[in-house]
């Protein structure tokens, strides 16, 4: 299972077409607050965030059909948390030999997908509540 999802939609929407649409569909109380803003300081693109875990959060952001991509889609996707980041690069050692880096390594992968997995079901819920609400809508393809 991987920390994306995407939703094809039967026309190609921007970042603030997308959260127009989620104004006016989305219900805050039941289903998240959301935001548009970048992932970083040096992000190029505004994106949508849904509250993931402490560690995640979900981004949100339309791809248009070009190219070799035949459809337009509504992409759904994790990131790291502020907090997130910052504890994944704390738990990060340094190791002088081989036995225990595969050990750390091992731990590491571990310990990420136990606060990963509830974030993917998180991401899995608004990805098929957004198919939803675009069905309703008449923009689903």
């Amino acid at each position: 299972m991987f920390g994306r999802r995407t939703v094809a939609t039967n026309r190609a929407f921007t970042v603030f077409e997308l959260y127009e649409f989620m104004e006016k569909h989305w219900d805050k109380e039941n289903d998240g607050a959301y935001s548009v803003g970048r992932l970083t300081p040096m992000s190029k693109k505004d994106y949508i965030m849904l509250p993931g875990t402490d560690r995640y959060l979900i981004y949100v952001y339309p791809r248009p059909a070009k190219g070799l991509r035949r459809r337009n889609s509504i992409v759904f996707s994790l990131a790291f948390t502020e907090s997130g980041r910052y504890d994944t690069v704390k738990n990060d050692t340094s190791v002088k030999s081989i036995l225990l880096g595969a050990f750390t390594f091992n731990r590491t992968a571990l310990e990420e997908n136990i606060h990963k997995d509830p974030a993917k079901s998180a991401l899995r819920r608004y990805a098929s509540n957004m198919k939803r609400l675009l069905a309703e809508a008449g923009y689903a393809d």
